[in-house]
């Protein structure tokens, strides 16, 4: 019996929210369709109008970030790898931070470490000038 009840809630639950898709499906139809005829006379104004009529259309999540915007291929194809090196690197920050607060790291072993990186990062700085034309005329 009380197996039955619970059927007949989850079914009146379902057919409520089938009826919710369907207003909603509505209402996403109807904007997607003001948005077309929208897009379609931005296109017959000039580029004044264009940007004054639509500059406040595309801030936000609402409405696009720029037509003239495309996010480089790289971005594109490995942005999971890019955020896992960026989170990767915050995690050193973080664990370096700790050490230094835990007094894992004297302060001679992080003046070591400061010139060690201070070299890496000299080095890298002239590798890159040298491989750069001078820009002279």
């Amino acid at each position: 019996m009380g197996q039955e009840t619970s059927d007949e809630s989850d079914r009146d639950r379902i057919e409520k929210l089938e009826q919710r898709v369907v207003q909603l499906e509505k209402i996403v139809g109807n904007r997607v369709d003001e948005n077309h005829s929208t897009q379609d006379h931005s296109y017959a104004q000039s580029s004044e109008a264009k940007s004054q009529s639509h500059g406040n259309e595309s801030r936000g999540f609402g409405g696009r970030i720029s037509d003239n915007f495309t996010m480089p291929a790289i971005l594109k194809e490995n942005w999971l790898y890019w955020m896992g090196v960026a989170l990767l690197l915050l995690g050193v920050i973080f664990l370096f931070n700790y050490s230094i607060e835990q007094g894992w790291l004297i302060p001679p072993i992080r003046s070591a470490f400061g010139l060690l990186l201070e070299q890496h990062f000299s080095g890298l700085a002239l590798v890159n000038f040298q491989e750069k034309p001078s820009v002279s005329s």
